[in-house]
């Protein structure tokens, strides 16, 4: 079913009952690649998987800050009476918004599920999130040139999955079209500017499931396997053979693997 608003102007898709998982996407990635696992999940749980600020049917915000952002999430949570949750489930970007909501935000979870997870970015990422940016303000176009999509789905999947799967790496070339140009170049220069939340982790209370892929050039095994040794109830799975995105190379292994973390 799809629930109602609230007090967020974020757009919710809601399944099943029982216990709140909230399923949070990567950026750029649509909602829509969580649906499988979230059918899983809603057998014994409310799952709520929301369309970020600017994607799908949610509008953008005028600030998309990861604070900013992370105060929306919460603000929806509390609306929705699910501000204590069983879990957070996310990727990517998605993976670190779970952290920063528990951490700064407010949001209770008993347990935490990162696909791919970072809880920083170095300085030469800082300043090609800014370049990439730049690039898209100066030419809107550019999120659809051949170079870049080339780019994309090099980050997001492994090479030898994009050789045997090339539709696949069509498929997360898309995922630069899925905001307008002047979002997600606001959303790059938001992730330029991530807060580190490396000091507040051995602070986290939630239990953290991590998997990464192994070949995994977006946020790379050694940022998953920094933040297990910060926190105290950790567990961290790397994939062999696989890149960024597990939810294609790696689909039911790592849906599979995520219900046993979420319980």
């Amino acid at each position: 079913m799809e629930a109602q608003p609230g007090n967020s102007s974020m757009h919710v898709h809601e399944i099943g009952s029982g216990t709140p998982v909230l399923l949070l996407h990567g950026a750029p990635s649509p909602a829509s690649d969580l649906l499988p696992l979230a059918r899983r999940l809603a057998t014994r749980h409310r799952v709520l998987i929301p369309d970020l600020p600017g994607y799908g049917a949610s509008p953008a915000l005028e600030d998309f800050s990861y604070p900013r952002v992370g105060r929306a999430l919460a603000e929806l949570l509390v609306a929705r009476g699910a501000s204590q949750l069983h879990a957070i489930v996310g990727f990517s970007g998605g993976a670190y918004r779970a952290l920063h909501l528990v951490l700064r935000c407010g949001i209770r979870a008993d347990s935490i599920v990162g696909l791919g997870t970072i809880a920083t970015v170095d300085d030469a990422s800082r300043e090609a999130f800014r370049t990439f940016a730049a690039m898209i303000e100066a030419d809107p176009s550019a999120p659809g040139s051949p170079a870049l999509r080339t780019a994309m789905a090099e980050r997001m999947l492994s090479a030898t999955w994009r050789s045997n799967h090339p539709a696949d790496g069509e498929r997360v070339a898309g995922w630069l079209q899925l905001m307008t140009p002047s979002h997600f170049a606001a959303e790059l220069r938001a992730t330029a500017e991530l807060p580190d939340l490396r000091a507040e982790l051995p602070s986290l209370s939630s239990r953290l499931f991590l998997r990464v892929g192994e070949h995994d050039v977006a946020t790379p095994p050694t940022a998953s396997q920094e933040i297990a040794r910060l926190v105290a109830v950790a567990r961290l799975d790397v994939v062999s053979g696989c890149g960024h995105a597990l939810l294609i190379e790696d689909a039911e292994a790592t849906i599979a693997a995520v219900i046993t973390a979420v319980g």
